[in-house]
């Protein structure tokens, strides 16, 4: 089996980019061992792995800098199950992009909590193409749509949009069959309301594109959703424990005058 990884990073001088992973060609997570990536210029990087057996791949990518230091990218570990011939198309995920602060636990668990749903089947083999987007800012009465200029992403018909699959949050992803050719189509993600049943937005900026050859299977992961309502805002109260003064209390604050401090921030529609 052949897996065939793409990326796109723009680097400075004397930069390179490496992957490094689970497996032995990878380093074993050892940057030292890592594979160096091969360049095709304007910001394309790619490299190729034979595999004798379907596998669960663990995997990251780094930079190694002009003077030798190392910088990972942001968040945790891909993975990627490979059971064929598979192209994997990443996309680099920047330590300084204003989305990683939701990716911690408040946002992930509380803000944009989402409810337990059963696991859809969406393997690389047996799809002409994996859409996958990472997407922490989607509430739980809320899914992520796709739609495109191709007839399997409705032809930019609203009515035609295609639903990703969100059992593994903050993960999205749908498995689409292509009919015979090679041939770009142009797509784009939306957000899917599912109490009125109806897509309430697209996220702002371009189109993403990809170049859909029906003669192997492509596994896209996308990055950085582009709200529609642009980047989340909230507000909050911050204050020492010291500073809470209920009529029951000594004179200064206590833990249990974070009771009514939470009623009142709960009146006020604060979360």
């Amino acid at each position: 089996m052949l897996a065939k990884f793409h990326i796109h990073y723009n680097t400075d001088w004397g930069e390179q980019l490496f992957v490094c992973g689970s497996p032995a060609i990878l380093g074993k997570w050892e940057a030292q061992k890592a594979l160096q990536m091969v360049s095709r210029g304007n910001g394309h990087w790619e490299f190729e792995m034979q595999f004798d057996n379907s596998l669960s791949l663990e995997y990251k990518y780094f930079i190694r800098h002009k003077d030798k230091k190392v910088e990972w990218e942001f968040g945790e570990n891909r993975i990627i199950s490979i059971v064929g011939d598979v192209r994997i198309k990443d996309n680099w995920r920047s330590n300084h992009h204003s989305q990683n602060l939701l990716y911690t636990s408040p946002f992930k668990k509380s803000f944009f909590a989402q409810c337990k749903t059963a696991k859809k089947p969406v393997l690389a083999l047996g799809n002409s193409v994996v859409l996958k987007l990472r997407a922490p800012h989607i509430g739980p009465d809320e899914q992520l749509c796709v739609l495109g200029s191709a007839k399997e992403l409705g032809e930019w018909n609203e009515k035609e949009a295609v639903l990703l699959d969100g059992s593994e949050y903050p993960y999205w992803q749908v498995g689409l069959n292509f009919p015979k050719g090679t041939y770009e189509i142009e797509y784009k993600y939306g957000l899917y309301d599912k109490l009125t049943k109806k897509i309430t937005g697209f996220e702002s900026g371009e189109g993403r594109y990809l170049t859909v050859d029906s003669e192997e299977n492509t596994h896209v992961n996308d990055e950085y959703f582009r709200h529609p309502k642009g980047d989340w805002r909230g507000a909050g109260v911050a204050l020492p424990v010291f500073a809470l003064r209920t009529v029951s209390s000594f004179g200064v604050g206590e833990f249990l005058d974070l009771i009514p401090m939470v009623d009142w921030a709960q009146k006020t529609g604060l979360k």
